[in-house]
């Protein structure tokens, strides 16, 4: 019997150590061979890769709270909620406070990308294909009616000292800081998936919804490990499609952000956000939880470390604090490795997620008509 025992805990402990290695360690080659990356558009923006019909189904809302308007309390119920959770019409004064912040920064100059919708693509793969930077000011962009142009600044950081307490309201005294400001700005001529799976490691996200809506689709942490997820330092799957989700996941966690409100979610949460067409605001605030990460996702821990340790003596992932506040577009190699491969893609229709009809439905509030096919 005891022999038995012994071949049960070897057995067990020689699978937990391959586990680790295929989830956690292997993926951090690409960092030292990012040549080797492979390319995900080929399955995810491949007909192969979508499904034929929509479970709208199979979708469930996250849970929604109404009538809170303070940052503490909505931290206590994402802490005790451990998934996202969206705070209906949290913002008060919605208009008082994006006046004074366009006040601020109407005329702040950042770079924006040039987008190309080439489709409205799925929760896998973006349909807006990078196409140039340039260079304006907030303010025009959102003011801008070309039905042609599609302008989007993301991981942007912009945002003064005195503009973010209009967000959060005063919460120095409760042991709450955030790192800088993480914002997305677009001015859509059409209703796209802005944004393919992708998720940020050992931070509380907070995200304010101030113009247009979003639709946010989440993967969960542990579903993760079935897309061969890498650490670029953000963390996004580079195997897997749309098809191979919607088959794998029996209830799919989704969020509509509308003006007004704020979506919280924890560290390591996959999502995926549609953007509808015309000006769209989020200010984005990450609140660190280094000891949450730790326990709820030890070995993701331990790859983010490596990478960023990795990067720190290769200097790959040096930038200046100019650079980190105004523009991502200093990438290290697996994220230029990454753009490379994506930058070059050519989307069609056949790459739209199943569900656009569906999604569509949710961000207009219209009504759903599943199709027949």
């Amino acid at each position: 019997m005891s022999k038995i025992i012994q071949y049960i805990v070897v057995g067990v402990s020689l699978a937990w150590i391959y586990k680790f290695w295929k989830c956690y360690l292997y993926p951090l080659h690409y960092h030292a061979y990012p040549e080797l990356l492979p390319d995900p558009t080929k399955v995810a923006g491949s007909p192969d890769g979508i499904t034929s019909t929509c479970n709208g189904n199979a979708f469930a809302h996250v849970k929604i709270v109404h009538n809170v308007h303070d940052m503490v309390t909505a931290r206590k119920i994402a802490q005790r909620t451990k998934a996202p959770v969206l705070f209906k019409n949290f913002i008060t004064d919605i208009d008082k406070k994006w006046d004074d912040i366009m006040g601020h920064h109407k005329d702040t100059e950042i770079d924006f990308t040039n987008m190309e919708i080439q489709s409205f693509g799925n929760t896998f793969l973006s349909g807006a294909k990078k196409s140039g930077t340039v260079h304006a000011n907030v303010g025009d962009v959102l003011s801008m009616t070309e039905q042609n142009t599609s302008l989007f600044a993301s991981f942007t950081s912009f945002l003064d000292e005195s503009s973010i307490p209009m967000l959060t309201g005063d919460v120095s005294k409760h042991n709450m800081h955030f790192l800088l400001d993480s914002n997305f700005i677009s001015n859509f001529h059409d209703d796209v998936v802005s944004t393919e799976f992708h998720a940020a490691f050992g931070v509380r996200s907070y995200a304010f919804q101030f113009l247009g809506s979003k639709l946010w689709v989440f993967m969960h942490p542990r579903d993760t490990e079935k897309y061969l997820t890498i650490v670029t330092p953000a963390t996004m799957p580079i195997g897997g499609n749309e098809k191979q989700f919607f088959a794998d996941i029996d209830e799919i966690p989704f969020a509509k952000s509308e003006r007004g409100d704020l979506l919280v979610f924890p560290n390591h949460w996959q999502h995926a956000v549609l953007s509808t067409r015309g000006p769209n605001v989020m200010f984005n605030l990450r609140e660190l939880t280094l000891l949450e990460a730790l326990w709820t996702q030890p070995g993701r821990m331990v790859q983010a470390m490596l990478t960023l340790g990795y990067l720190k003596l290769s200097g790959a992932g040096n930038r200046d604090l100019e650079d980190a506040r105004f523009t991502y577009n200093r990438l290290n190699p697996l994220e230029q490795a990454y753009a490379d491969r994506r930058k070059n893609f050519v989307s069609t229709s056949a790459s739209d997620s199943a569900c656009k009809d569906f999604f569509v439905s949710i961000m207009r509030n219209t009504e759903y008509t599943p199709s027949r096919n």
